[in-house]
């Protein structure tokens, strides 16, 4: 059974027909580039060329010691690099 969201003036409207596809290609370790930096600029490029409505919104994910996932939705307002550790 579909679920469905009701808009103004009682029309319906399934999720399936809002839903985006956002499966374009397939990534792989030889599609990536050797400077972690240099893809990040290249991802963060092709999603304004693509007209995304909030191209700087990301999720950063990693794993408890255990193996739990966890994930952080962030959406920055600066993004800056470095090599090394930070000054204090």
């Amino acid at each position: 059974m579909a679920f469905t969201l009701t808009k103004w003036k009682s029309a319906e409207l399934k999720i399936a027909d809002i839903r985006a596809e956002y499966r374009r290609c397939r990534l792989g370790r030889e599609d990536l580039k050797a400077d972690p930096i240099e893809q990040f600029n290249l991802w963060l490029e092709e999603a304004c060329r693509a007209g995304v409505i909030e191209p700087t919104a990301m999720s950063l994910a990693t794993s408890w010691s255990d193996g739990r996932p966890l994930v952080y939705r962030v959406r920055p307002q600066t993004i800056e690099f470095w090599q090394g550790s930070p000054k204090a």
